[in-house]
């Protein structure tokens, strides 16, 4: 991933895909964003890369308040490469809580933390899997 001027990259995760042991799903983590990519062993191009990228958010004072609501903090315990989306409400802000591990595969996505204009938790969801 370096070689290819991603880096620096913090870590690379590849994880398997259901039925073909040649085939893997990857995630590379750089300081600004998790890029989304593919590997196979049987492939010319092992490693491709997706054209989505997950930007990561720093630190904001709507992004702290969100992640400390206790189903963010659960989600936050168990995420290993977490992303959020903040969308701008009626009421204040919507916090969108996802692991990269997880962003092509339709599958698991973290709580939904609502927020008033003073960053008071308005309510959480959790969205169906």
């Amino acid at each position: 991933a370096e070689t290819r001027g991603l880096g620096p990259v913090r870590s690379v995760m590849v994880a398997p895909v259901p039925a073909d042991p040649f085939e893997g799903f990857v995630v590379v983590d750089t300081p600004d964003a998790y890029l989304l990519g593919h590997w196979s062993w049987l492939a010319r191009e092992r490693f491709t890369l997706d054209e989505r990228r997950l930007p990561k958010l720093g630190p904001s004072p709507v992004l702290d308040a969100a992640s400390a609501t206790p189903e963010a903090r659960r989600f936050l315990a168990w995420s290993r490469y977490p992303y959020f989306e903040i969308e701008t409400t009626a009421e204040g802000f919507a916090v969108r809580f996802a692991d990269a591990r997880y962003a092509t595969m339709g599958g698991i996505a973290g709580p939904i933390v609502r927020l008033d204009r003073a960053l008071r938790p308005l309510g959480s969801a959790t969205p169906p899997h």
